[in-house]
């Protein structure tokens, strides 16, 4: 069961498939306030397989809190809240550990989908609309939409901070907390031969000049 708190009372929703349910017939046309924790290790688990991300790029140090509103309007379904959490970020240029601090507004519309799953309006959407999703069915997976929410929120470039200096290319120090003594000019001795190497360009441009001063 997962635990739901309201300002004037305190109720539980039923734990489904790892994320929170509401019943649609439960949503009215007066705003209701709820207060839930998504698990931070279910959480960890989406962040270390996201495809095409680094898997230690953010972790969860404690649970997602979720502040959440939602009525209903007609048929649609609103909802506002804020995600708030605080993970451990590796930084993409000194690969150290920092504190991110995370806090996120956020706000659907849920519209009723027809049963072959298109929106079930008879009118036109306008642009709000095209921006909405749709429901289906006795109940809203509200788990899965604020996860989405969450991967959206997080920086798509880990920084420590905006000014940080990275590790240096030739000994790997981290430059943010000591300097070091290496050469900018500095090049790995053993491609030392690559730089007598010349294209066949370079030797033919290199045989017409020496015959012109010949």
């Amino acid at each position: 069961m997962i635990a739901l708190h309201c300002s004037a009372f305190h109720y539980t929703f039923p734990q489904i498939g790892e994320g929170v349910q509401i019943l649609v017939e439960n949503i009215g046309s007066s705003p209701t306030a709820v207060q839930f924790d998504e698990d931070a290790q279910t959480l960890n688990r989406f962040l270390s397989h996201r495809p095409g991300r680094d898997g230690g790029e953010y972790r969860l140090t404690g649970p997602l809190r979720v502040a959440l509103h939602y009525m209903r309007s007609g048929e649609d379904l609103l909802f506002d809240g804020t995600l708030s959490a605080d993970l451990a970020g590796q930084c993409a240029r000194c690969l150290e550990e920092f504190p991110l601090a995370l806090s996120r507004p956020f706000s659907w519309v849920l519209l009723p989908a027809s049963p072959q799953g298109a929106p079930g309006r008879e009118t036109e959407l306008n642009q709000e609309d095209l921006a909405a999703s749709f429901y289906s069915g006795d109940t809203v997976d509200v788990s899965l939409l604020v996860r989405e929410q969450f991967f959206l929120s997080l920086p798509s470039y880990p920084l420590c901070q905006e000014t940080c200096k990275g590790l240096c290319e030739q000994c790997g120090v981290n430059l943010n907390s000591e300097g070091c003594s290496c050469s900018p000019g500095w090049t790995d001795p053993r491609l030392a031969a690559l730089a007598t190497l010349r294209l066949p360009t370079q030797r033919a441009s290199s045989e017409k000049t020496e015959k012109a001063h010949s």
